[in-house]
């Protein structure tokens, strides 16, 4: 999680894969291939999805869309490339 400080008001955010379900992961995909969004309303549609208000969302400046959008899409890794992931126990290996 991520907190968000806009306007005297903090926002938790969910912004690691690990805090979010298959579910909301597929929702969130949908939303960033959906090539009738702009890119615009598909950062604000992601955030919203990861817990941010849609009011909040809604009236956000574009410096803070980019600067909040890009701190939840940055996934913090070692900068390693594995060849094998553990994930809810079970193992993945790359292709």
């Amino acid at each position: 999680m991520i907190i968000v400080k806009l306007e005297g008001k903090e926002y938790e955010i969910k912004s690691r894969m690990d805090e979010i379900n298959i579910s909301e992961f597929d929702e969130i995909n949908n939303i960033i291939s959906d090539e009738k969004m702009n890119s615009t309303n598909q950062r604000i549609e992601m955030l919203k999805k990861l817990g941010l208000p849609n009011d909040v969302a809604n009236s956000l400046g574009y410096k803070s869309l980019l600067k909040i959008s890009q701190e939840v899409m940055t996934e913090k890794t070692d900068g390693k490339i594995h060849d094998v992931i553990v994930v809810d126990e079970k193992e993945y290996n790359r292709r």
